[in-house]
């Protein structure tokens, strides 16, 4: 579990560099606390977010369809 901290600090480099060098991993990594790994996959992760796109609202459940269709007033 990566505290808010260490989150904005990911964010912040993420929004400059999706791919930091070893340098900038290893300076990541001696700051956060993180092992290789975590700090990978949080990459890997946070980029396969941005290629997915901005999450979709979803909308209200209308409660009345669920009652039709038990009441079996489903309409068809």
């Amino acid at each position: 579990m990566k505290t808010a901290s260490q989150l904005e600090i990911l964010e912040k480099t993420y929004a400059v560099e999706a791919y930091p060098s070893e340098a900038l991993g290893a300076e990541l990594l001696a700051k956060l606390g993180l092992s290789d790994r975590q700090l990978q996959m949080w990459f890997c992760h946070r980029r396969s977010k941005d290629r997915k796109g901005p999450p979709l609202k979803r909308q209200p459940k209308d409660s009345t369809v669920g009652e039709e269709m038990v009441a079996g007033e489903g309409g068809t």
